[in-house]
């Protein structure tokens, strides 16, 4: 996993994917802030 500014992350993708095949690399969302109530145990 690898935490990235938004601005680099297409051209990592494309250079991870060049690497290992496409579809191994993809973009996810971070929420900006800690674990909601029902994720707490």
């Amino acid at each position: 996993m690898a935490v990235l500014p938004n601005d680099l992350a297409d051209e990592y993708i494309q250079y991870i994917e060049g690497c290992t095949g496409k579809g191994s690399a993809y973009r996810m969302s971070i929420r900006p802030y800690g674990p909601s109530a029902s994720m707490i145990i």
